[in-house]
Order: C-alpha cells, then sequence, then structure tokens
C-alpha cells in the first residue's frame, strides 16, 4: 500500500508533498524488510528486524516534518520542533537498537503520530485547514494498536494482534493519503499562525 501510494504521489510540488513521498517511501521499506525479519526470524533474530525499526523511525520523521513544512508555523517554532522531532528519532532508534526492543520504535511511533500528526493536525483542522481532518481520522485510526499490541489481542488463531495492526496501518496511511490530495496550498496564507 504504502509503495503504490509513493508511486501515486508523482511530482511533489511543496516540501509538504516531499516528505509524504518521502514517508511513503520509507514506511514501504519499513514493512518489506519487517517481513524479511519476520521470515527470517530464526535465521537473523532480533539483528534482523533492524532494518525494519530504522525505516519505521525515518518514516515517522518524514510524516513529522511533513506537519512542519506547511509554512504556517512560525519559523523560530518550527526550527524548535524540527529538532525535537530529530531527537526523539535518533533517541529512541538508538535505545531499540541497543536494547533490541520493537517497544522503542513503537514509543517512536506514538509521539510522533500523536503529538505532530494529530495534534498539529487538530490545530490546522480547527484554523480552517479542513484537509486535516483526515490526518486526524488516520490517527484516531492507528491509536487502538497500541492497546492490541501491549494487550496482546489476538481475534483469532488466523487473524492475532499483528494482522490486526497491520490493517489498522494500512488504513492508516490510506487516510493520510486522503489529507494529501485534498490539501490546498492556496490556503495556507489565510491561516498564518502565531
Amino acid at each position: 500500500t504504502a509503495f503504490i501510494i509513493f508511486f501515486k504521489i508523482q511530482q511533489p510540488v511543496s516540501a509538504f508533498q516531499k516528505h509524504w513521498k518521502y514517508f511513503y517511501l520509507t514506511f514501504g521499506f519499513s514493512t518489506f524488510f519487517g517481513g524479511l525479519g519476520h521470515l527470517f526470524f530464526y535465521y537473523f533474530g532480533i539483528p534482523g528486524k533492524f532494518p525494519c525499526w530504522i525505516f519505521g523511525v525515518l518514516a515517522a520523521y518524514h510524516a513529522g516534518k511533513a506537519m512542519l513544512s506547511i509554512n504556517v508555523i512560525a519559523p523560530q517554532k518550527v526550527i524548535y520542533f524540527e529538532r525535537l522531532l530529530i531527537l526523539k528519532g535518533i533517541t529512541f532508534g538508538l535505545l531499540a537498537l541497543y536494547f533490541q526492543s520493537f517497544l522503542f520504535v513503537m514509543a517512536d511511533a506514538v509521539v510522533t503520530y500523536l503529538f505532530f500528526c494529530l495534534g498539529f493536525g487538530l490545530y490546522y483542522w480547527k484554523k480552517g485547514m479542513h484537509s486535516f481532518r483526515y490526518t486526524v481520522y488516520a490517527v484516531l485510526i492507528l491509536f487502538p494498536s497500541i492497546f492490541i499490541f501491549l494487550l496482546q489481542i489476538n481475534p483469532h488463531l488466523w487473524f492475532n494482534k499483528d494482522d490486526l495492526s497491520h490493517v489498522l496501518m494500512a488504513t492508516t496511511i490510506v487516510f493520510f493519503y486522503l489529507g494529501i490530495i485534498n490539501f490546498d496550498e492556496r490556503t495556507i496564507h489565510r491561516h498564518k499562525l502565531k
């Protein structure tokens, strides 16, 4: 799904579209290597999942960067949030590799999608940029994955917590795409934030 959407965003016309395009590319690689990590787990163990985790952290970075790149927030605030985004990704990424634990990758994703996508999405939507409602819906669709993973909720033997979480993730990235294609760059000047 991520790779299909990556190719659907032909020529990005803004930093907003460019970073979402990179999000889909890195998210696609994350899922590709995640599949290989699961398939060859008995050969490579936890280190076989590292490429998936690294690309997952990069995908979260690009989602956050996209939300900051629409030239609405004051530049000094953008610089602060960009530094926070980078520091968050490096910290959680290194912790995940050092402790060989997916929980840090999940924590990075939770912080990014709740704060940058949901938080800024709600703020922009409230300011009249209605395409961000899809970004908000996307995060709300993804939110139950946290509890599905942590509480080990397995609806069925052939449809476990991983399957359910992956269906929610695929739905989420489709809703992100709806937000991207419905965003009108011309509305930015009417919604400058302090």
